[in-house]
């Protein structure tokens, strides 16, 4: 139980003992019952486990309802005034980057988005002699009947903190992909290696159609 939800329960059982102790020790002082209703938020925390073992704090906001009813000298009652339900207002935690591999040059990257009749079976990254890095791949197609034209690569890079540092998009293929076919694609950045924390990869297919 929160530290301040303990300290509103025994301050309202001190008050009510106080009430108690006057009235019984006063051969005069008569006490007709009444109500004392409570009403209080109270701010805490809760700590979440996240997958991969990754855990996160969130802020949580205990709404407490009490009612107490003193009926004589001698007695007293706390009931809930209203059914104790904690409400929480839960901020937006950073999306979590799955990292699946890392390239040749070290950068972690993450295919994030490819067609459903794509298979990308190569990657690689590496800096070519005039020091730019380039990214060379090999795609399969998985499909029975389709086959396609293009394929656009679009190349998401990133810095440490996560922020975009550039966007790079070229294109595989040229000639029709049939099934089970697999088509070999290249493409560079001038963006400097070092800058690079990691990347995401996108592909579509162009031109999907069914084999005559």
């Amino acid at each position: 139980m929160p530290r301040s939800l303990n300290t509103l329960l025994i301050s309202t059982a001190l008050l009510i003992a106080t009430i108690l102790t006057v009235t019984g020790q006063s051969p005069t002082a008569t006490l007709a019952p009444f109500l004392i209703d409570l009403h209080q938020q109270i701010p805490t925390t809760v700590t979440l486990t996240l997958a991969d073992g990754i855990t996160t704090t969130l802020p949580l906001t205990l709404t407490v309802n009490l009612q107490l009813a003193v009926t004589g000298p001698t007695s007293a009652t706390i009931t809930t005034a209203t059914p104790l339900t904690p409400s929480a207002t839960i901020s937006p935690i950073s999306p979590i980057r799955p990292i699946t591999t890392t390239d040749d040059l070290g950068h972690p990257y993450q295919l994030t988005a490819i067609d459903d009749h794509l298979t990308l079976t190569e990657w690689t990254a590496y800096q070519d002699s005039n020091d730019q890095l380039t990214f060379a791949g090999e795609l399969q197609n998985t499909s029975a009947d389709q086959r396609f034209s293009l394929a656009d690569i679009v190349i998401r890079l990133y810095r440490t903190d996560d922020t975009l540092l550039a966007v790079e998009t070229f294109t595989a293929s040229g000639h029709w992909v049939d099934p089970d076919q697999t088509i070999r694609f290249s493409g560079f950045t001038y963006t400097d290696p070092d800058q690079i924390d990691h990347y995401t990869i996108e592909i579509t297919g162009q031109d999907w159609t069914t084999v005559p």
